[in-house]
């Protein structure tokens, strides 16, 4: 009997592990793909600022302007916006392995499951024997 009954118990308790390991996705999942969509608007809104920024340096009038100060401003402009993009993937880059986790996660998930039914059905068919 005591065997039947620790069957059943790890039988549940696989259970409950895998029903946590596929509610991640529902729980996480949502924010980790709105965090992509937002990192993903400002890498657009980072280059259609840029774009406008160097087309309105380069429309600058050349006489009350030299053209080395119309070219330093654009190169530090180039310098502003490489270091914006590479901020912004940097904080792309921390959500970027998150949906291959989540599966592997929901993939335990399943197993956990399926290995926490098979003890079940064991210690059933067991106590029924």
């Amino acid at each position: 009997m005591p065997t039947i009954l620790l069957l059943n118990i790890v039988g549940l308790t696989l259970n409950m592990a895998g029903a946590a390991l596929l509610a991640l996705d529902p729980i996480y999942g949502a924010g980790a793909r709105f965090q992509t969509t937002v990192r993903g608007t400002q890498l657009d809104n980072e280059a259609r600022l840029h774009e406008m920024i160097v087309r309105g340096i380069r429309a600058s009038p050349s006489p009350p302007h030299e053209p080395a100060e119309i070219q330093a401003l654009a190169d530090e402009e180039a310098a502003r916006h490489a270091g914006a993009v590479a901020s912004i993937e940097k904080k792309f880059k921390l959500w970027t392995g998150h949906e291959s986790r989540v599966v592997n996660f929901a993939a335990l998930g399943v197993l956990a499951l399926m290995a926490g039914f098979a003890l079940q059905l064991i210690a059933l068919i067991a106590d029924a024997v």
